[in-house]
C-alpha cells in the first residue's frame, strides 16, 4: 500500500564513512552530524526524499516473489520483485554420517526450554521489570519467575 502525500515531504540523509553508514531523518534543527572514526579522508552524504512506503511479506515460508509496483509521481512507474533469502533454496545439504536421528546438545536444550516455556516466562518477567522499574530488580525477577511457576 502506498502511503499518502504526507510522506512525500519526509527527508532523510545518509552519511557514509568507510564501511559505516548512518541514516536519519533530516530536520531543520540538525546542525552537527557526528562522524564515525574515519578510515579514509572521504565520506559521502546523500539526501533522500520518501516518495512512498510499502509493506511486504518477508516470511520465507510464503512461496514465490513479492512484487512491489509504483505507478506515477515524479519518479515514474516501476516494479521490483523481492524474494526472501530462505524462499529459494537449493538442494538439501547432505547430512554427516551418523547424524541422522541423533540430537545435538543444542536441540536437547531447545526442547527443554520449549517444554517448560522458559523463554516466554523470562520474557514476560523482563517486560514487567522494564514496565515497573522496581528498586530491587533481581528480587522482582525472582518473585516474578516464582509466581509464574505457581500458575
Amino acid at each position: 500500500n502506498k502511503t499518502g502525500d504526507s510522506s512525500a515531504n519526509e527527508m532523510f540523509y545518509s552519511l557514509r564513512v568507510g564501511e559505516t553508514q548512518r541514516i536519519s531523518r533530516l530536520a531543520a534543527s540538525d546542525k552537527y552530524l557526528r562522524l564515525p572514526q574515519p578510515k579514509s579522508n572521504l565520506g559521502t552524504v546523500d539526501i533522500y526524499r520518501r516518495v512512498g512506503t510499502f509493506r511486504v511479506d518477508v516470511n520465507p515460508a510464503s512461496a514465490g516473489a513479492r512484487d512491489v509496483l509504483w505507478a506515477g509521481g515524479d519518479v515514474g512507474d516501476w516494479k521490483i520483485s523481492l524474494e526472501p533469502a530462505g524462499g529459494h533454496q537449493g538442494p538439501p545439504k547432505a547430512e554427516a554420517p551418523g547424524a541422522k536421528g541423533a540430537k545435538t546438545r543444542a536441540d536437547l536444550a531447545k526442547e527443554y526450554l520449549v517444554k517448560h516455556s522458559i523463554e516466554s516466562q523470562v520474557g514476560a518477567a523482563m517486560q514487567a521489570l522494564l514496565r515497573e522499574r522496581p528498586g530491587d530488580p533481581i528480587k522482582f525477577l525472582a518473585e516474578a519467575l516464582l509466581g509464574s511457576q505457581a500458575k
